[in-house]
């Protein structure tokens, strides 16, 4: 199940955009009624600007107490990693040559202070025994510094996405998380 595109799963009763908090809570009830065992919550929030100062885990936090008192397992994905470089806007002319804006290496660590939301997640992480916090930045920049773009192949396809490349890359350390997760 997937909500809609700029849609957070959470509940979020006091901002402008109520209305998708019912689709939420449906979504949950879907969830809980399915008898689901796991649930992989991942979203970003680059572009919500209502989630960027606050409100954050006030709106996750009711979604995983539902979800984990149902005794669903819950992997919390961390908030991602925002590159400010649009790779795919490049031409292959531009990369042949050395002339793509995105033929950058941020600093690993600049990266990580700018994911202001994972020190919420590590709360609820500690809160909430049967949530596992994943966190793809290891797997995504395991170096001081992050070439986005290594062997040749592109690790974001935009500022707040990674590539099918680097998601294909994730895929063992996230079957590890969620195994984890349910205790094997």
């Amino acid at each position: 199940l997937a909500s809609r595109a700029n849609s957070p799963f959470l509940f979020l009763e006091k901002v402008a955009d109520a209305g998708n908090s019912r689709e939420q809570r449906q979504m949950v009830e879907h969830l809980i009624q399915t008898g689901v065992t796991l649930v992989v919550l991942a979203q970003s929030d680059y572009s919500i600007p209502y989630l960027k100062d606050s409100g954050w885990d006030d709106g996750v936090r009711p979604v995983l107490t539902a979800l984990t008192q149902a005794g669903i397992r819950v992997v919390l994905v961390s908030q991602s990693v925002f590159v400010e470089v649009n790779p795919l806007a490049c031409s292959t002319l531009q990369v042949r040559v050395g002339a793509c804006d995105a033929e950058i290496a941020p600093d690993t660590t600049r990266l990580n202070l700018n994911r202001k939301r994972v020190v919420l997640e590590q709360r609820l992480d500690a809160e909430f025994p049967a949530v596992r916090t994943y966190d793809a930045l290891p797997y995504l920049c395991p170096e001081e510094s992050c070439p986005l773009r290594r062997g040749g192949k592109w690790w974001w396809r935009d500022g707040g996405h990674i590539s099918v490349h680097a998601s294909e890359q994730l895929t063992d350390s996230l079957r590890d998380a969620m195994a984890s997760a349910l205790g094997n």
